[in-house]
């Protein structure tokens, strides 16, 4: 199902989300709720290693308001918000949205409530066939985008990759 998905997303809306995500002159922030974080983890621990300017917020409302502070408008702030749709996450784009800030939004097919006021929008299914929502074509999806965003960076992602690999070196098994 979750493949399914994938295969039916509009491509314009993919091609907005990888513009966006590969844009090395705009800084992205990436949050999400009590699950998505996961995947808002994920994706930023590999578009880190592809491009700078790169910053997970674990707490937009907390620890990390200096971030929210400073956006501007050449921010892009990549929100995850599937159901059982959380408070915070609306508030979060109604301050990206004040700030001038894009709000990428990564959710389900379900209508997530944010979503009419995200300037970029990737539904994938949540549906399994039971009650259970899950987040794998979610998943699925940020799998999707990481390549997609190394060949819009180019090079500068090849070499940043390389030198990263190079740092880590030590740390890797044989």
């Amino acid at each position: 199902r979750a493949a399914e998905t994938l295969a039916v997303l509009p491509a314009s809306a993919v091609e907005a989300a990888v513009a966006l995500l590969s844009d090395t002159t705009r800084t992205l922030y990436l949050n999400g709720g009590r699950f998505s974080h996961l995947l808002a983890m994920h994706l930023a621990a590999h578009l880190e290693q592809l491009r700078p300017g790169v910053r997970l917020l674990a707490d937009p409302s907390g620890r990390d308001m200096g971030a929210m502070i400073e956006l501007t408008r050449r921010d892009v702030v990549v929100l995850f918000d599937y159901h059982r749709y959380q408070r915070s996450a609306a508030d979060l784009a109604a301050r990206v949205h004040r700030a001038g800030a894009t709000v990428l939004l990564i959710t389900d097919d379900l209508a997530c409530p944010i979503a009419p006021d995200a300037e970029v929008v990737l539904a994938a299914s949540s549906t399994v066939g039971t009650t259970y929502q899950s987040m794998a074509a979610g998943f699925l999806l940020t799998e999707l985008l990481i390549p997609l965003v190394m060949d819009a960076v180019g090079e500068p992602a090849r070499t940043r990759m390389a030198l990263w690999e190079e740092q880590r070196r030590t740390e890797l098994l044989p």
